[in-house]
C-alpha cells in the first residue's frame, strides 16, 4: 500500500488485563529474592551487568583471552553489559552508506587502551545507537568516548569479534 507523505499513521495495540486483580496497571513489584522488579504482566525487568556486580565482566574486560571472552559471551548471550569505551574504527556495512560497522574498545583511546575484547556493533545506523542524553552528536567518529549498555550477542573466537547489539549508548 502507499500512503500520502503526509498521512497520518495511527498504530493500536491491545494488551491482556493481568490474573492478579491486587495490582494495578503499572505498578511494579519488587521481588525480594533477588532484586530484579516484576511488572504486572509477569515479566522481569533484567539486571544490567556491570564491572561492579559481575566479576566476570570486570574480567574481561581486561582480558585478550579469548577462551575467557568466549565463555563470558556464550554463559551471557542475550544479557546486557555496560561499560565505558571508545570508538576504535568505524567502517561502512556493505555497500551501504548509512549503515556501519562499529569496533568498541574498552576504555578513553589507544593511548590507554589495556586490553580486552574487541566489540563489534554490525550493520547499525545512528539511530540504531539509541543514543541518549544531553551531547548526541549527528555522527560517531573514530576515537569517541562512549558509555555503552549492549545486549550480548556472540563472540568469533576465529576473527577475535565480540558482537554486540546497542541498547543505550551516550557520548562521554
Amino acid at each position: 500500500a502507499s500512503f500520502e507523505p503526509n498521512a497520518t499513521v495511527i498504530i493500536r495495540y491491545h494488551t491482556f488485563p493481568t490474573t492478579n486483580e491486587e495490582t494495578s496497571a503499572n505498578e511494579d513489584v519488587e521481588n525480594e529474592d533477588d532484586g530484579t522488579q516484576e511488572s504486572t504482566n509477569n515479566q522481569v525487568t533484567e539486571e544490567i551487568l556491570t564491572v561492579d556486580n559481575c566479576p566476570e565482566l570486570k574480567e574481561i574486560l581486561l582480558s585478550s583471552d579469548y577462551s575467557q571472552i568466549e565463555e563470558f559471551a556464550n554463559k551471557y548471550a542475550g544479557r546486557i553489559i555496560e561499560f565505558d569505551g571508545y570508538v576504535a574504527d568505524v567502517m561502512p556495512y556493505k555497500d551501504y552508506k548509512t549503515r556501519y560497522k562499529f569496533l568498541i574498545y574498552v576504555g578513553d583511546s589507544d593511548e590507554t587502551y589495556s586490553g580486552g575484547p574487541s566489540f563489534q556493533f554490525v550493520d547499525v545506523n545512528i539511530y540504531d545507537l539509541h543514543l541518549v542524553g544531553e551531547n548526541i552528536p549527528d555522527y560517531i567518529k573514530y576515537g569517541t568516548k562512549l558509555h555503552i549498555k549492549a545486549r550480548v550477542m556472540e563472540f568469533n573466537y576465529n576473527t577475535g569479534l565480540f558482537r554486540l547489539d546497542p541498547v543505550e549508548t551516550s557520548v562521554r
